[in-house]
């Protein structure tokens, strides 16, 4: 009855008065008008009775939906998923800058069919390409100049005394950025924005 965020029907609060005049109990009342007892209890008190009858009326001074107003507007929500697609940018650092929870600004961004229609959505990450001549040229020039591909190359006095490093101490000892691999961009993407190549990232 009325709903989440909403005020209880004007014939439900007249009804209630009516029964409550006559006496009847709070539970009879949520049993009868198949209400819960905490709504029967709130427009059966004596305080709302009163308010009826000095006003003369049970029609609700707010009309329409009531509760918690939205923190942002739809112009700030677009500002918040601009953010969100920047590189490197989650919810929760987003929501960290903003100094609110992360369910906020997930309520906010998230692609939902009926309020957002073009909101953020996790889209998988992009697969690693086929191995391609191009990809081939990277990583051979990539073992030229890494501390593996240089053990490697030299002699197998060097690779025998530096394996034991690379394999049990250092487990990622060489990195490389500019390849062309699997991208890292942040997976939060309007729809739009990934029909359009994910021009709004960086």
């Amino acid at each position: 009855m009325g709903g989440k965020g909403q005020d209880v029907p004007y014939v439900l609060r007249l009804q209630t008065y009516a029964l409550t005049k006559t006496g009847a109990t709070y539970y009879k009342i949520a049993k009868d008008l198949q209400c819960d007892k905490k709504t029967a209890k709130r427009w059966g008190s004596p305080e709302a009775i009163r308010e009826i009858e000095e006003s003369g009326s049970v029609q609700s001074k707010r009309i329409g939906h009531v509760g918690c107003k939205p923190m942002y507007n739809k112009k700030e929500s677009e500002k918040l998923m601009d953010k969100l697609e920047k590189k490197n940018m989650t919810q929760t650092k987003l929501a960290k800058a903003k100094d609110v929870d992360r369910r906020t600004i997930r309520t906010y961004t998230r692609n939902n069919s009926e309020s957002n229609k073009d909101g953020c959505f996790p889209y998988a990450p992009r697969q690693t390409p086929k191995h391609t001549s191009e990809i081939q040229k990277q990583r051979f020039s990539f073992t030229k100049k890494s501390p593996i591909g240089k053990a490697a190359r030299g002699s197998l006095v060097r690779w025998e005394k530096e394996r034991v490093r690379f394999g049990f101490i250092d487990h990622c000892p060489v990195s490389e950025s500019g390849t062309v691999n699997r991208s890292h961009r942040p997976n939060w993407k309007r729809k739009s924005t990934k029909k359009e190549g994910w021009s709004r990232s960086g």
